[in-house]
């Protein structure tokens, strides 16, 4: 009627239109990281983009370094009384002439790449899988006079070769340090064309 005072209120919008919330997803920390890629035994992985592999003498290329048995990264941040952050990658254990051990099975092969170890600072060893392979994971301590240095170890075999990952950092950083290999770990693949190794073959 003229000279109403009329309210205008907007319908509320059907369940329908309403548009949901998006979750937020977590970020992937390793994103910005590094590949390192091994045209020798055919794997890859992933690294923080701080660290650096270790060239050797010689200054090894990156060629050089995608074909090599042995392969190792670090922290170049760390101050020089810290022990280091070291990540290293080795394929079968050599015996002293040089030439691959042979070996049957995991736990053969385990025992003899680690003849070395000793009980009293080996921890939290464990059977687990890795890349759909039965693994054995076991962190290990050494004490100095000087600082604890900490390390975490994966051992696996994959098709006629035997891995050896793992991590050393001072104790001190332990927490961190083993969540980055774990981290490290999760990146670790074989490429399609993975070659297998004989008992003849060549480390």
């Amino acid at each position: 009627k003229p000279g109403w005072l009329m309210e205008i209120v907007n319908p509320r919008p059907s369940p329908s239109s309403v548009t949901p919330e998006k979750t937020p997803q977590p970020s992937d920390p390793t994103a910005n990281w590094k590949t390192y890629t091994n045209l020798k035994y055919g794997y890859a992985f992933k690294y923080p983009e701080s660290w650096e592999p270790n060239r050797g003498p010689g200054n090894i290329s990156d060629k050089g370094l995608s074909t090599q048995r042995y392969v190792d990264f670090y922290d170049p941040s760390l101050p020089g009384e810290d022990p280091g952050t070291g990540l290293n990658v080795m394929v079968n254990e050599l015996d002293a002439a040089g030439t691959k051990r042979n070996c049957s099975n995991l736990d053969d092969c385990f025992s003899k790449t680690f003849d070395w170890l000793t009980e009293t600072y080996t921890l939290n060893k464990t059977s687990s899988t890795f890349v759909g392979q039965p693994a054995t994971t076991f962190t290990y301590q050494r004490k100095t006079d000087l600082y604890t240095q900490s390390w975490k170890y994966l051992y696996f075999l994959y098709k006629g070769n035997a891995y050896n990952i793992h991590i050393s950092t001072n104790t001190n950083r332990e927490k961190v340090i083993f969540g980055v290999f774990d981290q490290i770990l999760s990146t670790f693949k074989f490429l399609e064309a993975t070659p297998s190794s004989t008992p003849s073959a060549t480390p």
